[in-house]
């Protein structure tokens, strides 16, 4: 059978509304998927900085897999919860991600939501905290009824992931590491447009590396890569801003 290790940890969480954070986590796979060592499931600590809004977490993440196929390529799900100085526990956001599917190092970024209950909900919160929460938490990576939900978005939960693969070649799969370099060359163009003074031209070439992403629409089709690598940090940039950029761009010129 081929093997899958992650190992890694839970960094911490950045962009919520306030501090004395703690994270409940799990990972879900299907098919043939078998779990060979590590624990499926943890928290973290209530991690509460004075003069940061970074919570640092450094969860120990360390999980062994064998299966026969891709199908059901694990994925991690996330509940940050506050919890205030009365010791009541309130949810803060619910988030999943896929593991990446190319072997080395990843820093991976879960951006997270809540739902939003009615008014009478929303001003009970409002006075006594607490908050609606998911009766079924498979909903978080499954998203079949999600779309019945009204959510807000909240902060963002960080991972350092190492990934090593086990012999997929013998059963004739071969994981690219097109979408690593990808991933890499977003972050060089990215670095180089928040040091330089010639936003327009970094602009561009921001714009043209993330076209290189394969189309999300395009999954399921033979040629597509695997869908760990077809997270994009930026999910959507409005055919407006393009056009502006490339206006700025011919009236310098």
């Amino acid at each position: 059978m081929a093997e899958l290790h992650v190992i890694g940890e839970l960094d911490g969480a950045s962009g919520f509304p306030t501090h004395s954070l703690y994270c409940k986590w799990s990972v879900q796979v299907e098919g043939s998927w078998k779990l060979l060592s590590g624990v499926c499931e943890g928290q973290t600590q209530v991690d509460n900085p004075e003069n940061e809004e970074y919570s640092v977490w450094s969860h120990p993440i360390d999980l062994h897999f064998a299966t026969k196929g891709l199908k059901g390529w694990p994925k991690l799900h996330f509940e940050v919860w506050h919890q205030d100085n009365f010791g009541r526990n309130e949810v803060y956001g619910y988030g999943f991600c896929h593991v990446p599917t190319s072997p080395g190092h990843h820093k991976m970024n879960c951006v997270t939501w809540k739902p939003v209950g009615d008014w009478k909900q929303r001003l009970r919160s409002y006075f006594v905290s607490g908050g609606p929460i998911l009766r079924n938490s498979d909903i978080i990576y499954s998203g079949t009824d999600r779309y019945k939900l009204t959510t807000v978005a909240m902060g963002t939960v960080h991972l350092k992931l190492s990934i090593i693969l086990r012999s997929f070649d013998k059963f004739g799969i071969e994981l690219s590491s097109k979408g690593k370099d990808l991933e890499n060359e977003y972050h060089n163009v990215e670095a180089n447009f928040n040091n330089n003074d010639n936003v327009v031209e970094q602009a561009a070439d921001l714009i043209n590396v993330i076209a290189d992403f394969p189309d999300p629409k395009n999954i399921g089709n033979k040629n597509d890569v695997e869908p760990g690598n077809l997270l994009v940090p930026i999910n959507n940039i409005s055919e407006s801003y393009k056009s502006n950029i490339t206006d700025n761009k011919i009236a310098k010129t």
